[in-house]
């Protein structure tokens, strides 16, 4: 059995599908979907099926909604990369400008042990990093990063290693600078932004 692993989704194409795979005839292609949170636009990678009715209707500025998983790979192009994507499950082209965008994530995973923990200062709260991995009902397991601040930062900084957790909040696009080979690179990723952190087995250390 599988872990929750549950994503809704409303926003703006800002691409065309491309293919990436295709096998017994179904291809698989993937597009980004931009998503607009409060202020904030976050730009959010999907993958899907060309079997659903509505997939021809996909072009850019389409209004998509859709359900489905998180899901991540590994891609080396010189650096090795955490890819995450939202592999859809069911979605629908909307004829209208929803009255909202929907940007809602609820998944359950096992801590791994590296995170990264910041404390309070400057009136900003705690910040803290950490990644789980999720394991669907093929048994194929995912890394997804999750971020949460102030209160909820502290206390996911305590959990051990191993701990089952369920998060619920928001899919967040993030950019930060890594030094790679000598050289600053820009890295983009998307994480859950948690606001809710619920731990019901707790690991060891």
């Amino acid at each position: 059995m599988g872990m929750i692993n549950e994503v809704k989704l409303a926003g703006v194409a800002s691409t065309k599908p491309v293919e990436e795979e295709k096998f017994n005839g179904e291809s698989i292609c993937s597009f980004v979907l931009t998503v607009c949170n409060n202020d904030k636009t976050d730009n959010i990678l999907v993958r899907v099926s060309d079997r659903f009715i509505d997939f021809k209707k996909i072009d850019i500025g389409a209004y998509v909604q859709l359900r489905g998983t998180l899901r991540s790979v590994n891609k080396s192009d010189g650096n090795k990369r955490l890819i995450v994507s939202v592999f859809v499950s069911s979605m629908k082209v909307l004829d209208e400008v929803p009255a909202e965008y929907e940007n809602e994530v609820k998944i359950q995973g096992t801590l791994c042990s590296r995170y990264y923990y910041k404390e309070a200062s400057d009136n900003r709260p705690q910040v803290c990093d950490r990644m789980i991995q999720s394991v669907r009902n093929a048994g194929k397991k995912s890394s997804i990063p999750v971020a949460c601040r102030g209160r909820n930062a502290e206390y996911l900084s305590t959990l051990e290693t191993g701990s089952l957790i369920t998060c619920e909040g928001v899919l967040r696009e993030r950019k930060y600078r890594k030094l790679i080979n000598g050289e600053s690179k820009l890295i983009t990723t998307i994480e859950v932004a948690a606001s809710t952190i619920i731990c019901s087995v707790e690991g060891n250390s």
